[in-house]
């Protein structure tokens, strides 16, 4: 058997929960019974309700669908322009780049022209001057080596760019040509 504090406790416990219980059965029991014409209006309503709700939800869902749509076209939209416009600046950029890499080759072949056309005119100046002397005899007009020249020695001479110096040539001087063959600087 239980001992007397147990026996105790559970009879209180069980005094104070049959009441509530007795209670909840009668309010509910009398609550939830309604009137055969309140079920069938209350039915009605429900049904007529729930298919409102149902209309709506299908509209706003068709609405939603509807929008979702129209921004994924826009959205596309905007990515095959945004797709064109990218091709048309890759297009303008590759053709500017190609305009000033012709532009930079032409620069390059003029100047390379403008350079060889000097080093040819320096070069027929330089064997025009070293033909010079032998053409008149030996003796060569003043204006073919910038008139009368005087060189103290054959260092300044070739720096002139005269030398070898001939008998008769402007700057010549016997001092000049150590072996006496005519030819100064050699």
């Amino acid at each position: 058997m239980l001992p007397p504090r147990r026996s105790l406790a559970i009879a209180a416990c069980a005094v104070l929960v049959l009441p509530m219980l007795a209670g909840c059965d009668t309010d509910t029991a009398s609550s939830t019974k309604p009137t055969p014409k309140a079920v069938v209006t209350t039915d009605a309503g429900a049904a007529e309700a729930s298919r409102a709700a149902a209309e709506a939800e299908a509209s706003r869902q068709a609405e939603a669908t509807k929008q979702a749509e129209a921004k994924a076209s826009q959205d596309a939209a905007a990515t095959r322009e945004a797709q064109a416009e990218a091709s048309r600046a890759a297009a303008e950029a590759s053709r500017a780049a190609k305009e000033e890499a012709d532009r930079v080759a032409a620069e390059a072949s003029r100047q390379a022209e403008a350079s060889q056309q000097v080093e040819q005119d320096s070069s027929s100046s330089q064997s025009d001057h070293r033909i010079a002397p032998f053409v008149g005899g030996g003796r060569s007009s003043s204006s073919g080596r910038g008139g009368h020249a005087y060189y103290s020695s054959c260092k300044e001479a070739r720096a002139a760019g005269a030398a070898p110096l001939h008998r008769g040539d402007p700057g010549y001087r016997s001092k000049l040509d150590r072996d006496g063959d005519g030819i100064a600087c050699e």
